[in-house]
This record gives structure tokens, sequence and C-alpha cells, in this order.
């Protein structure tokens, strides 16, 4: 989807591929994104912020960061859109904007493919998995390191977050919150997880805050 679009509607994705070229692809400021499946791709070689990307995960779903690797040529013949992607090489340190998340039981993989590193930021984020069918957030897994920067946290007393149970790279919740309740949980088992806030997943006290349990991967604490 390419140029600006200016539909407010609705975009599911169930299966395939679906990608984003600019900041309109989606559409205007709407109802969002839901991802019940197949792969959404954001194909810019600068960070872009996308409109109406207010996204829900309600199945396994997979959001891959691409990069154009002829952007950069001109005055050839036939290097349209179609050879967007053959060979993504991008721009290191860029990072695609969605709108909040929320994120349930389903799992939510993020990728980058563009060899040189890449991240997608969302803003607040509501995680609502149980013990019985946890949230799963994987980070990595593409052809190089990648980063998912969450906004405010919410998760209630039964919310369970795994991070990167196949995935191995960085997760990194950098704002302060209130919206977690003692009782919810965040399992790393690979890659890393950063707090980069004091209470970015919530106060250490017993009105709230998750229990941060570690069995693999890195606890990064900085700027705290």
């Amino acid at each position: 989807m390419a140029g600006t679009n200016t539909f407010t509607g609705a975009t599911t994705l169930g299966a395939g591929s679906l990608r984003g070229t600019a900041t309109a692809s989606f559409g205007a400021a709407g109802s969002g994104l839901t991802l019940n499946g197949g792969t959404l791709e954001l194909l810019t070689n600068a960070g872009t912020t996308f409109t109406n990307t207010n996204t829900t995960v309600g199945a396994g779903a997979t959001v891959s960061i691409l990069a154009d690797v002829f952007s950069g040529l001109s005055g050839i013949s036939g290097f349209g859109n179609g050879y967007s992607n053959q060979q993504p090489m991008g721009t290191p340190g860029v990072t695609q904007v969605l709108g909040t998340l929320a994120l349930g039981s389903g799992g939510l993989t993020v990728n980058s493919q563009n060899y040189n590193g890449a991240g997608v930021t969302f803003g607040a984020s509501t995680i609502s998995g149980t013990s019985a069918s946890p949230s799963l957030l994987n980070v990595g897994g593409g052809a190089s390191y990648s980063m998912v920067t969450l906004g405010a946290v919410t998760m209630g007393a039964t919310a369970v977050l795994n991070v990167n149970p196949a995935g191995s790279g960085t997760l990194n919740l950098a704002t302060a919150t209130t919206g977690v309740t003692a009782g919810a949980s965040i399992n790393l088992s690979g890659g890393t997880l950063r707090l980069a806030n004091a209470t970015s997943v919530g106060t250490a006290n017993s009105a709230s805050g998750a229990l941060v349990t570690a069995s693999g991967g890195v606890l990064e604490i900085a700027n705290v």
C-alpha cells in the first residue's frame, strides 16, 4: 500500500503480507490495524510515523522492517517497486513508529531484514495474556539485530508477557507507567529486556509493579 490513503476504516491482516511504504499507507487516523496472522512489512529507508496504526494482535503475526536497496539509484530503467526488497540493506538505526499496541494471548514477532538493524516503536501498550495463554513477544529472528520500544505499559494482575522465547533482539521499556498491577509477570528467556525508567514496569511496592523473571538473556537496567 503506497501513496497517501485517506480511508479511516479498520485494516485486518489474516495471512500473507501487507506492505506500507509511506506515512499514510494504512489510511488516515481511524480504526487502526488488526493482525490475525501474516506479516506487516514496513518498507522505508527513513524512520516513518505511520498513521492509522493503533495495532491489535489477535493471533500470531509478524512485523518486518525492510529497506529499499535501490533507493539511491537513478537513471536505470526497470528498477521500480517490484524490485525494492530483493537485497534490503537499509540505514543503521532506522526506527519505524506505529500507534498503540494491544497484545493478548497471541504472539507478535518483530524482525529486521535490512542487515544493518532497525527498530519499531509502539505507543501505549496493553498486555492481557494470562498464565494459561500468555502474551508472546519475540524481537529479532531476521537478518540482523532488532529493537522494539513500548510506550507506557498496562498489565492487569493476571497478565503474563513472555519475552523472546524465540528471539534475540531487545525489548526496550523506557516510559514511566502506573498501569501495571501487582501480580503481573514478565518472563525473559532470550535476547535483552531493557528497563530504562525507574517505573517502566510499575512501582516496586505492594500496590503496583510486575515481577520480572529471567531464565535466559540479559536484563539491562539503564538510566534508573
